[in-house]
């Protein structure tokens, strides 16, 4: 039973980030297991040559010490519209495979709108990326998410983003919004104005 999930961005044939996935899975075998009996990904995972150009998605799915690799093109997803909801329980500090604590949270008429989980007010993360909001010039994301992104911890290293608490009170302070996560790189991340942001009726 896999218990844990790697979303790997595969550009031209190269792993993106790829030291950034093995600090998590590093982090999240330690966590779970108290120790890391994988390999490091490099040894292991082949790309095949069809790959070698284009994007592609690697999903990795791994427990303590059995792991299944597959690969798949990818496809951005369309997002019109930020719904905010508040979760303050909502836990998904781990990449988990199971997802089920996001289900059932958007109706299927509303494909083209994602979730943003507050916290006693405060903007966490959508279901499937980190987010960053803009004001005056500077990129801030929300210091406390739900998960630990890899593309976030990239951003964070190399200064494009910022973390400060982001109250949904103070929203008009802000005049765009980003999300972003491993396959979304920041410069093919979603972009929408401010004005997109609605509470969840």
């Amino acid at each position: 039973m896999y218990r844990l999930l790697e979303t790997i961005r595969i550009v031209n044939g190269k792993m993106m980030n790829l030291s950034y996935h093995e600090d998590r899975i590093d982090r999240s075998l330690k966590f779970l297991y108290g120790i890391r009996k994988l390999p490091p990904l490099s040894t292991f995972i082949t790309i095949p040559s069809s790959l070698n150009s284009g994007v592609y998605k690697c999903r990795f799915l791994y427990s303590d010490v059995d792991f299944k690799v597959t690969f798949e093109p990818y496809q951005k997803r369309k997002i019109d519209r930020l719904l905010l909801l508040e979760k303050p329980d909502l836990k998904y500090d781990l990449k988990y495979v199971d997802r089920s604590v996001f289900m059932n949270l958007v109706p299927e008429d509303m494909k083209d709108t994602e979730i943003i989980f507050t916290r006693q007010g405060f903007l966490t993360d959508t279901r499937y990326s980190n987010i960053a909001l803009k004001r005056d010039g500077q990129w801030i994301s929300p210091k406390i998410p739900l998960l630990e992104g890899t593309q976030r911890a990239w951003l964070i290293d190399n200064g494009i983003i910022q973390l400060d608490q982001i109250n949904r009170k103070n929203l008009g302070e802000y005049s765009k919004i980003r999300l972003f996560n491993a396959m979304m790189a920041w410069e093919d991340s979603i972009e929408l104005d401010i004005s997109k942001i609605r509470d969840y009726d």
